[in-house]
């Protein structure tokens, strides 16, 4: 095409010579637009979701509460217990039997289920179904299934403490018990000597290692009862700022959109045509 093709006279005389035929195409379009949009040729997707911020997580390095939550919530052990729970194989209408079904399965999740993290560090569920209650059943279940996969690993890694608290509790009253031994050894030598316990070197250290072993016995036994009443307590690790709940209105697909668009394509794809066609007619006349 040439630069005239362009020209802004030539533009607008095509446009007023077929205005007649762009509006009816325009309108065939917007009709075409309402009828694909329909529930006969696009299943509706009613939209549940939930918002929560997590809590009772001890972050294993520099990331936060949020960011530890998301990856213990998007693990694929949780997407394969849901997949599993609620068949999503069948769900979705994807064979098993298909070359290439898991990779089909994951696409159409990630599709429908979607798990982010908010401006506001919080957490947000939402999953997209053509069934509303199974949209929200499936959120719950999410929650639900993240709560007892960190529950579970906590509760592993307490119970891991406790044998280890109790080694290291034997371990300190050895030594108190060997330190106790040789203050009453120091004790004994010196009451045949005379010398003032209190000014004597080796007692003093004995004292002081004494009362460090002590502290550190204390210590322990407070890790101790902490890992195992923390063994036997069943937290949770979601705070709910919005449950979810079965949809009365479907969320997708939006129609209006999709029958503007088609409208607009069709007005522009009918007017490049009729350009084109003009521009090849006058060529052809040359």
């Amino acid at each position: 095409m040439n630069d005239n093709f362009f020209a802004a006279d030539k533009m607008l005389n095509v446009f007023w010579k077929y205005k007649l035929h762009l509006v009816i195409l325009t309108v065939i379009g917007v009709i075409a637009g309402i009828i694909f949009s329909g529930p006969a040729f696009i299943t509706p997707r009613f939209k549940s979701q939930a918002t929560l911020y997590p809590s009772n997580i001890s972050p294993y390095s520099e990331e936060s509460e949020t960011e530890q939550y998301m990856q213990w919530l998007t693990g694929q052990d949780i997407k394969d217990s849901i997949i599993r729970m609620y068949d999503l194989f069948g769900h979705y209408g994807i064979s098993k039997e298909a070359p290439h079904c898991y990779a089909d399965m994951m696409y159409e999740y990630g599709r429908n289920i979607r798990c982010e993290q908010t401006g506001y560090y919080a957490v947000q569920i939402t999953v997209y179904d053509k069934d509303p209650q199974v949209a929200c059943n499936i959120v719950n279940s999410i929650i639900s299934l993240t709560d007892n996969k960190i529950r579970r690993a906590q509760k592993k890694k307490f119970q891991e403490v406790v044998p280890n608290t109790l080694v290291m509790v034997d371990d300190i009253n050895g030594q108190i018990d060997s330190i106790s031994k040789r203050l009453a050894e120091i004790k004994e030598k010196r009451s045949t000597t005379g010398i003032n316990l209190i000014s004597d070197p080796e007692y003093i250290d004995a004292i002081i290692e004494l009362y460090s072993a002590g502290e550190t016995k204390s210590f322990v036994q407070e890790q101790y009862m902490y890992a195992i009443s923390n063994a036997a307590r069943d937290y949770t690790y979601s705070n709910m700022v919005s449950y979810p709940y079965p949809a009365d209105k479907k969320a997708l697909p939006i129609r209006w959109v999709i029958v503007v668009f088609a409208g607009i394509g069709m007005f522009f794809l009918s007017y490049l045509g009729f350009l084109i066609a003009e521009n090849v007619s006058g060529r052809k006349k040359e």
